[in-house]
């Protein structure tokens, strides 16, 4: 159990209130899994000969040092930053370079990418990241132009299923990130509400 502890227990974080602790130990969580997955990725495609062995290496070193960030700072804003933007960079090189792999998990990965960043960095940065990769997905799997020729697509039901699925994923970030904003607002006035009220008793107690 203390070794258990020691390798997967989220650190001691800085953040005074439960909201902030509870963030902290959420993307310390979520990193710790990535960790993992993107090991044992990088090990089967490394066997394998796989062309995306370089983006789950990149994702594996970017989880250790995000890991590395948390453990030493007790803060979550450079990891938020890191993996927001890292992760994008995965995603994007995943879906314009490699041939080899699923526009779902293409999709399903960009979807993690911007919920993490509207949940780290806010509504902006969670914003602008979703667009950055959608507009990527729909690039590379929606050829509707070539030569300033219409191309009549073979597989339409192909098509429809990655519109169906970009649609989904942005509603269901649009979904979440709502829920999250009102979880966000209500922790900051509760959390003012407390100081202001330890200040009264402060100034009651002088």
């Amino acid at each position: 159990m203390k070794l258990y502890n020691m390798i997967f227990k989220a650190p001691k974080s800085k953040y005074k209130y439960l909201f902030g602790q509870s963030m902290f130990e959420t993307i310390w969580n979520i990193f710790l899994f990535l960790t993992i997955f993107f090991l044992v990725m990088s090990i089967k495609h490394f066997l394998v000969g796989n062309p995306n062995l370089l983006t789950f290496i990149g994702a594996l070193l970017m989880s250790l040092i995000s890991l590395t960030i948390l453990k030493k700072t007790g803060q979550y804003k450079l990891p938020g930053v890191f993996g927001s933007i890292l992760g994008s960079v995965f995603c994007l090189f995943s879906i314009l370079f490699v041939s080899d792999h699923s526009a779902i998990s293409d999709i399903l990965w960009v979807v993690l990418v911007s919920l993490f960043a509207f949940y780290t960095l806010g509504s902006i940065a969670g914003g602008v990241i979703l667009i950055i990769n959608i507009s990527a997905i729909v690039w590379r799997y929606i050829p509707f132009i070539e030569n300033q020729e219409l191309v009549y697509v073979e597989d339409v039901s192909q098509v429809n299923a990655v519109l169906n699925v970009v649609v989904v994923s942005v509603s269901i970030s649009y979904l979440i990130y709502r829920i999250t904003q009102a979880s966000v607002i209500a922790n900051r006035d509760f959390e003012k509400a407390n100081i202001k009220l330890h200040n009264q008793n402060e100034i009651v107690i002088a």
